[in-house]
């Protein structure tokens, strides 16, 4: 029975290469496809064109099937560099569905980019890997060689249209990814030098015998550089240019999967490796935070409705998540993973209707009287914006209260009283996105292309989802701050 058993085992790492075998497949598709003579005729331009369509569409399958697998294998495992414990397990499944379903999001527009869509969607299988390894790294060389993995093809997906403003902002995010890798390899150089340890554990015991200056300095550039990858202040910039150039698809993972795997990923650095110096760390914390909140609330007040304005509200709601992190607390900390999950569905949400359904002039000002032509999908929209803004009973609501309700239990109480405040102001720019989607605007009407019944089908889901954790929220809740215990005892 042991060896039949053995026989179906895969290697703990099964996960990971399943994905890297995914993106071999997919970008070997990709150059074999480049090898074909392209003639000036349309229809052999357009034949390519639908061939490499295809290849979202098998990454979709590879993925779903992965997901599949990950249920009847044993891939436990502990080794000095690599972890796969209930926590990381969970996370990477957790990281599949959301992967799958912005790819869902993304197959609805990729054709824009005609013979380049195989190379985009191996960047983002690239990206995806990273973020796989990330959550299992259990030594500080390891997570930061995954966080640089997932980081690096990011910024390449942002210039993918390779206009001159996406180029731009992507070289602006790249400078602003570099600096962040600077202050980082210089922190880990110093806990490294003087510990002479990177495996977390061992680490955590050499930092918990003495506090010296030189340590603490070192923590508060950790934390420092990782704002970066939760798009936080001060790392926060060029973020609202990535979001107001860059295709959908990109901003779709930029601003939802990215930020949902660094609280595990964080979250395991914290907790292993400087529990004991979490009270040192929370004046930093909260001016991160709290800078966060109000960079976020008036940067997005101060834009007209657009996927700028969704940049600077992105911020505000990181720095829910990010005080939820250094909470020390399952409530708070579980609420914010199911945070990050609504805001996923009604970002991709929004982000689908934007791609299939309204227009843009030149400034990217969305013309909404195209919208109201499509009755489902003004429904949805308005929807996915009052769970943003965390109207009740919505599913933004039931998170964002149980994050709050785990903060003040963490007796965070200024952040609280300023969280409260500046919700006001979030109120207010979402009901005024509301309300100028209602208003009848003299808007010239753009025809558009047949919406595909794909684009409704997925619209149904990411809506579906959003109204039945919102009526529902204890089928994802509770499990969710069983697993925030696990991260806090780790």
């Amino acid at each position: 029975m042991n060896l039949i058993e053995q026989s179906f085992q895969l290697s703990s790492f099964s996960i990971e290469l399943m994905v890297f075998a995914l993106f071999l497949l997919l970008f070997s598709f990709e150059l074999l496809l480049s090898f074909f003579p392209i003639a000036t005729s349309k229809n052999v331009v357009s034949q390519l064109s639908a061939e490499k369509h295809a290849l979202s569409i098998l990454a979709i399958l590879g993925l779903s099937l992965i997901l599949g697998i990950s249920f009847l294998i044993d891939i436990r495992c502990d080794y000095p560099s690599y972890l796969n414990d209930s926590l990381a397990i969970y996370a990477k499944r957790a990281i599949l569905l959301c992967a799958i379903l912005i790819l869902l999001v993304m197959h609805q527009g990729i054709e824009r980019f005609a013979l380049r869509q195989g190379e985009l969607i191996s960047l983002y299988l690239l990206s995806l890997l990273g973020l796989l390894f990330w959550v299992s790294t259990k030594d500080l060389i390891s997570w930061t060689i995954a966080l640089e993995l997932s980081s690096m093809p990011l910024v390449l997906m942002t210039a993918f249209d390779k206009q001159e403003q996406q180029v731009r902002s992507a070289f602006h995010l790249y400078l602003t990814a570099v600096l962040s890798s600077i202050v980082l390899l210089f922190a880990l150089s110093i806990l490294i030098g003087w510990t002479g340890e990177s495996d977390f554990s061992k680490l955590r015991n050499q930092l918990a015998a003495a506090k010296p200056a030189m340590i603490q300095l070192a923590l508060i550039l950790v934390i420092l550089s990782t704002t970066f990858k939760m798009g936080l202040f001060p790392s926060h910039r060029w973020l609202s240019d990535s979001y107001h150039w860059a295709y959908q698809g990109t901003i779709a993972y930029l601003g939802t999967l990215t930020k949902l795997v660094a609280l595990v990923a964080i979250g395991r650095l914290v907790y292993t490796v400087f529990p004991a110096y979490l009270s040192f760390l929370e004046p930093y914390v909260f001016f991160i935070g709290v800078g966060s909140l109000i960079v976020g609330h008036f940067g997005a007040l101060a834009q007209k409705p657009s996927r700028r304005m969704l940049a600077y509200a992105g911020i505000a709601q990181g720095a829910l998540l990010w005080m939820a992190l250094f909470s020390m607390n399952s409530l708070a900390l579980g609420a914010a993973f199911y945070f990050g999950f609504a805001y996923l569905l009604a970002f991709l949400l929004i982000l689908l209707i934007d791609m299939s359904v309204l227009k843009h002039d030149g400034d990217q000002q969305i013309g909404y009287d195209q919208l109201k032509k499509y009755p489902f999908f003004l429904f949805a929209f308005i929807l996915a914006i009052l769970s943003m803004a965390g109207i009740p009973p919505l599913l933004g609501f039931w998170a964002k209260f149980n994050i709050l309700l785990g903060i003040f239990k963490g007796q965070h109480y200024l952040f609280i009283l300023i969280a409260l405040s500046s919700a006001l102001i979030s109120l207010y720019y979402y009901l005024s996105w509301v309300k100028e989607i209602l208003v009848v605007q003299e808007v010239k009407m753009v025809e558009v292309a047949e919406i595909k019944v794909s684009t409704y089908v997925i619209a149904f889901i990411l809506l579906f989802a959003l109204l039945l954790l919102g009526l529902f929220p204890h089928l994802l809740l509770n499990d969710l701050q069983h697993l925030a215990q696990l991260l806090i005892k780790d």
